[in-house]
């Protein structure tokens, strides 16, 4: 049995998990649907085991090459701008797919190539390292400042490094192969256990800043009119439950009504669109911190 059966497998199996976990997030949330773009990129990444079983069981060199690392570089690379449009900031879609262009054109002429050297694996690597590295700059940049976010603008940094060590690894662990070896070699279990692993975790750190964004999303529109932007019936009670509960003894606490004049005449003569269209202007009026 071939060495990295194994890793191929439990990769193809944690990548079809989270595809899963990204198209439940984004088809019960209308609020993250673009969370199945994310759930695109990590079905993109499993083509790499699959094209790679495929190789091993005979399917052809060329093409079976091509959709494992051209799958994978645009799972990896697209994350970005798809990340980006999540957070709602402007993609860099350019960049992306100029990257993903060049791995593509660069693995088509070196797949199968007869006696690879250290500089053509090392070129064939620096594309996924740019698409890693990509990630990481976009996570640090367009998404929410947190621990999480942080720590997952780290693991893009550390897998773009990866990428650059792997020829060396496979230098170390016995040379270049061709493909059709490739799975028959403890090189290829450290690769993609290596990669695997560094996957498993950006996946899980994707998951978890999406459903806080979800969380806060839905919390936010829980408390919020849909009309007028402004705190609801919920957040007011719950607004009242904080300052009541921070007084101190006979602390005097007052509380305003405002009324519109005559909104009833305004919805009677020119009717509720109208009447809508003045109760969003008066929502826009600046309040008083």
């Amino acid at each position: 049995m071939p060495q990295a059966l194994l890793p191929f497998l439990v990769n193809i199996t944690i990548a079809a998990m989270l595809v899963a976990s990204f198209l439940t997030i984004g088809q019960l949330n209308p609020s993250a649907r673009r969370a199945r773009w994310i759930a695109v990129c990590y079905g993109l990444g499993a083509l790499n085991p699959l094209g790679e079983l495929a190789i091993l069981f005979g399917g052809d060199l060329k093409w079976m090459g091509m959709i494992a690392a051209g799958g994978f570089l645009s799972g990896i690379t697209l994350y970005s701008p798809v990340m980006s449009q999540f957070y709602g900031k402007t993609p860099w879609w350019r960049g992306a797919l100029a990257i993903v262009l060049i791995g593509l054109i660069y693995s088509w002429i070196t797949i199968g190539m007869p006696g690879k050297s250290l500089w053509i694996d090392l070129g064939f690597q620096v594309p996924f390292a740019l698409g890693s590295a990509l990630c990481s700059i976009t996570t640090w940049r367009h998404a929410p400042p947190s621990p999480v976010n942080r720590f997952l603008s780290g693991i893009f940094a550390l897998t773009a490094l990866h990428f650059l060590l792997k020829p060396y690894a496979a230098l170390f662990l016995g040379g270049a192969v061709s493909e059709t070896q490739y799975a028959h070699t403890l090189y290829a279990v450290v690769s993609q256990s290596s990669t695997g692993f560094l996957m498993v975790a950006a996946g899980l750190l994707s998951l978890i800043t999406v459903l806080q964004t979800v969380v806060q999303t839905n919390a936010l529109q829980a408390r919020t009119d849909l009309l007028t932007n402004l705190p609801n019936r919920r957040a007011l009670f719950e607004r009242f439950a904080v300052l009541t509960g921070h007084r101190h003894g006979s602390a005097p606490m007052g509380v305003a009504v405002i009324d519109i004049d005559h909104f009833k005449r305004i919805n009677d003569s020119f009717g509720h669109a109208q009447g809508d269209e003045v109760l969003k202007t008066i929502g826009l009026v600046p309040r008083p911190e």
